[in-house]
Parts: C-alpha cells; structure tokens; sequence
C-alpha cells in the first residue's frame, strides 16, 4: 500500500485530530495512576521494559500502560496538521505578507490561549494558592513563552498544556522561513531544512541538557513533523509506502531504546500514524456515524486539549489506588466529560473568537 496526502479536506484533518487528542486525553488520565511514565522529553529505557513487562505479566493492565507509555506518540500528529495546513491556505500566493500572515495566526491562538487560561483558573481556584497575582504572573510567563525554557516549569503539574501553545507561536513565527525556502528550493529545500535542523537538536542537545531546556518542549524539537506537514501539503508525488515505513519502524524502535536515535522519535511514529490511520481518514463512508463522531471530536480538539488537565484535576487523585478496572472505566468517563466540557465550551468561545477575527480584519486591512 502507498498513500498520498496531498488532497486532505477539512473532514478528514478533522479525523486525524481525533484520532490524536483521544489517546493523548486518555494518557493524561492514566498516567497519574500507575508508575510506568512515558519518554516525552528524554529517553529513559526503563519505562519500555517496564511497559513490557506489564504487557507480558499483567493482561488487565495493558488498556492503562498502553495509552500511558504511547500518549506522546499522537502529539505531532497536531504539529504535521499545522504545517500542512498552513501551507494549503498560502501555496497559492507568490509571496506572505508577515503582517497579513502573522496576526490572524496570532490572534487566533493567544485568543484560545487566554480563554483557556481564564477558565483554567476559575477551575483551579481550590488547587493554587487562590492568589490572582500569582496566577497572573504564572500566565505572562506562559504567555511570553518564558516558561518554555525551564524543564521544571513547563510541565508544571495541574495547570495545563500551555507549554504546547507557546511552541506553536514558535513554530508560526518560523513558517514563512521554512516555507519560502522549501517554495524556492522544492525538494531539496525541503530535505536540507531536514538535515539542517537535525544538525542543530544533536548540536544543541548537551547545551540543552546542561541548562535544562527542553529541547521537545521547544520549537526545535518538532520542527521535522512541521516541515513534513509543509511537504506533503507541497508535492503532489510525496508518498508513503511499505518501503518506507519499515526502515522508519526500526527507526522508532531504535528511538526508545538508543538515546543517539532518541530525536528521530516524534518524527517516525508521526509518519507511522499517518500510515496506520490512513483508511480511517481516508475512508469512504464518510456517513458512517464513526466517521461524523471523529469529525465532531476533530473540530473541539483543541478545547478538549485545554479542558482535559484541570477537570482531571478534580477526581484523579481518588482512583490512583483503585482497582485496573475502574482506573480504566474512570479514564473513559473522564473522556466522556471532557467531550461534552469541549463542546460547551467551543460555543461559548465562538462569539469570542468572531470578535476577534473582526478586529484583527480592521488591523491589516
């Protein structure tokens, strides 16, 4: 089998997100309750032999380790959809305008951004110290992409996923870089960037590690799925196959296990998924109740992203203890409310998000 990319509709991005936020809402339950962990950031090989084995020790264990160990893997599938869906929207044009190009984008996310960050702390009140100026300061810092530089705060705990956003500023402050170069060099362009930015994570890694900045937390690290998005939104004959996807399987299992192989990681597995998925995105059954679910789950993707952290918040903690069963059932009502939580609140945000493109047409017209 050999796939091509290079017509995806809306619907069918759409699938894509949700086949990527399901299993990363389900990991952001599961792995508060079980000592597994998941190589995100750094390789820790011990947490693939521990996934083992419990796979080969543990059979109603391996619903929770699977979607605890392999939730990161569905993150780049967001990153390869921006890249390519950028790209879409401006490949028609000789030239961007940064103005005409930057500020919608701009916009749009820190709109999203301070949406979800005001409602992240009216849910969390109970959880932080209860000092709005704390959380405001906690808020410009994220904002400002400050706390993208420090291992320990991007990460912090029960605040959310805003370490995501703010590398997704930087990823579209890069684009019309990356773009105008793989535009004017094609191929080569593209496959240069490539080795270019590889160059800079094997250079940069050991600065990285010794100043504690996260490379994968950062625009640095998932630059390659961003550029692989551009690609296959670019060539029309850029194709996956068989042939490809074998030596990038031992690629990937080479990532988990050799930390030489480890920044190849997010790139693999995201031209893996984009292999395995590829007869649910690009079914033709697009009536198919599945298919209209994964459409509906797509379009909310991004306040399920927001919304998942703080509601966990509140009931995680009680089923830490709990048997697998209801570890497992409880993660799958967790999604549950974090569906309808998502929708909800995509409504609320949609006048929101009106009013801001209205101004933002003002400003560059």
């Amino acid at each position: 089998m050999s796939i091509n990319l290079y017509n995806l509709n809306i619907k069918q991005t759409n699938v894509l997100k949700a086949l990527a936020i399901i299993p990363i809402v389900l990991h952001n339950f599961l792995h508060w309750t079980n000592d597994l962990g998941e190589n995100e950031n750094s390789l820790d090989t011990n947490r693939i032999y521990h996934f083992f084995d419990i796979i080969a020790n543990e059979p109603s264990m391996w619903f929770n380790a699977f979607f605890t160990y392999t939730g990161p893997f569905f993150l780049p599938l967001f990153i390869f959809l921006s890249g390519y869906g950028l790209t879409k929207k401006y490949m028609k044009n000789d030239t961007i305008s940064y103005k005409n190009y930057i500020i919608p984008r701009l916009a749009k996310l820190y709109g999203l951004w301070i949406f979800g960050l005001i409602i992240c702390y009216f849910l969390f009140s109970k959880y932080t110290p209860g000092n709005l100026g704390w959380y405001l300061q906690y808020a410009i810092k994220s904002l400002t992409l400050y706390n993208n530089l420090s291992i320990w705060r991007i990460y912090l705990s029960i605040l959310g996923p805003w370490w995501y956003f703010a590398m997704a500023v930087q990823l579209y402050l890069l684009f019309p870089v990356l773009y105008i170069v793989i535009k004017k060099y094609n191929k080569k362009g593209f496959f240069l960037l490539l080795i270019i930015n590889y160059l800079l994570i094997y250079a940069l890694t050991p600065i990285a590690k010794k100043y504690e900045v996260p490379i994968f937390g950062n625009f640095l690290g998932h630059t390659p799925e961003f550029i692989l998005g551009i690609g296959f939104a670019m060539f029309k004959d850029f194709r996956i196959s068989w042939k490809m996807v074998m030596p990038i399987l031992c690629l990937f299992i080479a990532s988990n296990f050799l930390e030489n192989f480890f920044p190849f990681y997010y790139l693999s597995i995201t031209i893996i998924l984009l292999f395995i998925f590829y007869p649910i995105y690009r079914s033709k059954f697009e009536n198919n109740f599945i298919f209209k679910s994964l459409v509906f789950i797509g379009g909310i993707s991004m306040f399920m992203y927001l919304i998942n952290g703080p509601l966990r918040a509140y009931y995680v903690f009680y089923f830490q203890e709990r048997p697998t069963l209801e570890i497992t059932l409880a993660s799958l009502m967790h999604l549950l409310f974090v569906i309808i939580a998502s929708y909800i609140l995509s409504i609320v945000f949609k006048p929101i998000n009106n009013l801001i493109n209205k101004e933002v047409e003002k400003l560059i017209n």
